[in-house]
């Protein structure tokens, strides 16, 4: 015996209404639309980027600024350029004599504190997509703690090294004017991963809705 019309109609409407999204669905998709990690570490190195070059910015007008100061400071090159050098191309004179076993000339001064520079801001932008991940703090406070920690871990790294000395036989105010170049570097990491953080997620969502 054949079930009548309506029941076989109504049936087909039941399943019809299955294979369509709800409207719930469409505004909250489950799948896709939340960051990946290796999308979250990609925005963290490009926030890292724009970090180093705030952070860079701050550092030569504080540099211009404290010359005009002080027009009478001694600008005579001292015999040896690497006593003057920047801590990270010191850095890169010990990797490449000590692990490469190569000489670095000086000449090469200039060229590994702007690569060591940039490298070192570009490598802690996915450390802080990483660590505030699931955080419901601000961005200005994740900004500012990220850069005190970055701050402080430059201490705790070149410290041991020989490269600085304890933070407390540095002057007050040229370990606040150190500072300060951090705050500004976290506080451009924080606000660039999450401004492509938002621009990221109307496009998976996007794509979650399609598929």
């Amino acid at each position: 015996m054949f079930p009548p019309r309506r029941r076989l109609e109504r049936g087909r409407s039941r399943v019809k209404r299955q294979r369509l999204p709800s409207d719930m669905d469409c505004a909250h998709p489950q799948a896709g639309a939340s960051p990946t990690p290796l999308g979250a570490v990609v925005r963290g190195a490009i926030a890292g980027v724009v970090g180093t070059a705030l952070m860079t910015g701050w550092q030569t007008l504080a540099a211009k600024l404290q010359h005009s100061s002080e027009p009478g400071a001694d600008t005579a090159t001292p015999p040896d350029p690497w006593e003057q050098a920047s801590a990270p191309a010191k850095v890169a004179k010990r990797i490449g004599e000590g692990v490469f076993e190569r000489d670095v000339p000086a000449s090469l001064i200039p060229l590994l504190s702007n690569a060591m520079h940039w490298a070192y801001g570009t490598g802690w932008g996915p450390v802080y997509a990483i660590a505030t991940s699931g955080h419901s703090t601000t961005t200005a406070r994740r900004g500012l703690a990220f850069g005190v920690a970055v701050w402080a871990m430059s201490y705790a790294q070149l410290v041991p090294m020989g490269l600085y000395d304890p933070p407390w036989k540095y002057p007050p105010q040229e370990l606040a004017l150190d500072l300060s170049y951090h705050l500004v570097y976290g506080l451009g990491v924080a606000a660039t991963f999450k401004a492509t953080t938002t621009l990221e997620m109307p496009r998976r969502t996007l794509q979650a809705v399609s598929s």
